[in-house]
């Protein structure tokens, strides 16, 4: 609902804030591009397919790195639906790190689990970071493309610590 909201409020089209909606359906449910055609049209399910990665890659890094250049090859619309979507990400982040460490505390876990989660969550920071860089040659200067900069600025500096081991 973030997504559809926050390109709603950037003054998107009717079928980007549909696609902004939907985005998620293809990668975590068993719902098709064919089936999303069928029901909400060629536009908005085309966009949706644009922002959905290829789970059939190996690695993290792949598997973003392909769907940056998918979402670059798609155009604006598609990079407005995926700005949206790493804003919303951006500003979860800071709770999923807080969360997902005291997890940890409350099991027990040792310094390496604590290594590897720092590690996903930098992974996640530099696919945001890497997000935007692709996103400023997609829609120069849109109003999602700047909030996403400013949200990774004033990304809280007590997370960046948690996730980077810094002190800032």
């Amino acid at each position: 609902m973030e997504v559809a909201g926050l390109l709603r409020d950037a003054g998107c089209s009717d079928v980007v804030i549909a696609a902004g909606l939907l985005h998620d359906l293809v990668e975590d449910t068993h719902v098709t591009v064919a089936e999303l055609t069928t029901q909400f049209g060629a536009e908005v399910a085309n966009l949706v397919q644009a922002v959905s990665e290829d789970a059939s890659l190996p690695t993290y890094r792949e598997r973003k790195q392909m769907l940056r250049q998918q979402v670059r090859d798609a155009g604006r619309d598609a990079g407005l639906v995926f700005a949206a979507d790493k804003i919303a990400k951006v500003r979860e982040l800071p709770d999923r790190v807080r969360r997902d460490h005291a997890r940890l505390d409350a099991t027990g876990s040792g310094h390496h689990a604590r290594d590897r989660l720092n590690r996903y969550h930098q992974q996640r920071l530099e696919h945001y970071r890497e997000s935007l860089r692709m996103l400023g040659g997609v829609a120069p200067q849109h109003p999602l493309v700047d909030r996403l900069a400013d949200e990774l600025d004033n990304y809280p500096t007590a997370t960046r610590t948690a996730i980077t081991g810094e002190r800032i």
